[in-house]
């Protein structure tokens, strides 16, 4: 698809942040300048067609940094010299109306995700009321039923306070190895933490990638553990790191301590 009306400062990591969430993608191209600036259009392609479309449908005409941006289908271009890396070379056809109204208002609550995405990596402070309002939206920023992916999730329920306190010391790693160690099987996870005073069970985990945390939060809501059925819920990436600072450079995978 193309997407145009970018602003010049927006880059490639910064679309991929805003598109993976809605699918696998397989290539994505910013055009540019000689002097490699940005020339406010580019290119993705995602590897499932349905994905795509939910992108378009989600996206096309969402204002961005005060801009509505252009996200649209494609016919085969002829130059496909054009458009190096793309598995598949395309253009839009910009003069088409119908693709101009087929944007959807994400509300005002997943315009707050979004914008906590573009702030990753750019150093860029969130505004401390776009943080309360997210928080206010169960960490996740999203409209209900229609959760913003990112890397990192809340795990909720998974222990009882009161009960583990009166065990010995080692609940807490005992649980830090039985989550590291379920996670393994979906890709692993980089950082967690256990909210020791937390009445609700909370544990928080950050993931290598969207992907990953996708697929371990799929298995893992609505199981059963230690008697309790957890709930998983995602956390904007820019609010996990103002929570813990030292999961910002976290990249390794963690392993059991046993």
């Amino acid at each position: 698809m193309y997407v145009g009306s970018l602003h010049p400062n927006i880059s490639e990591e910064m679309l991929q942040a805003i598109f993976e969430p809605f699918g696998l993608i397989d290539a994505i191209l910013l055009a540019r300048d000689d002097f490699g600036r940005s020339k406010g259009y580019g290119f993705i392609q995602f590897a499932s067609a349905d994905d795509g479309k939910k992108a378009m449908e989600q996206l096309n005409n969402f204002e961005l940094v005060q801009k509505p941006i252009k996200v649209s289908l494609y016919v085969e271009a002829n130059d496909k010299s054009l458009y190096p890396g793309m598995v598949n070379h395309m253009i839009t056809n910009l003069d088409n109306d119908e693709l101009d109204r087929t944007g959807v208002n994400l509300g005002p609550s997943g315009k707050l995700a979004l914008m906590a995405k573009l702030a990753e990596g750019t150093g860029l402070q969130v505004p401390q009321q776009t943080m309360d309002a997210l928080s206010a939206n169960g960490g996740n920023g999203s409209a209900p039923g229609a959760p913003v992916a990112t890397q990192c999730f809340l795990l909720s329920n998974m222990f009882d306070l009161q009960e583990e306190t009166r065990k010995d010391g080692t609940w807490v790693q005992d649980i830090t190895d039985d989550v590291i160690t379920e996670c393994s099987k979906y890709g692993g996870i980089v950082h967690i933490h256990v909210d020791t005073e937390s009445p609700d069970g909370n544990i928080y985990i950050k993931c290598p990638t969207i992907a990953v945390a996708t697929a371990a939060m799929a298995a893992l809501n609505g199981r059963f553990f230690a008697g309790k059925v957890i709930k998983a819920n995602y956390i904007p990436i820019s609010a996990y790191h103002m929570r813990f600072g030292d999961a910002v450079n976290c990249t390794e995978l963690l392993e059991p301590s046993q």
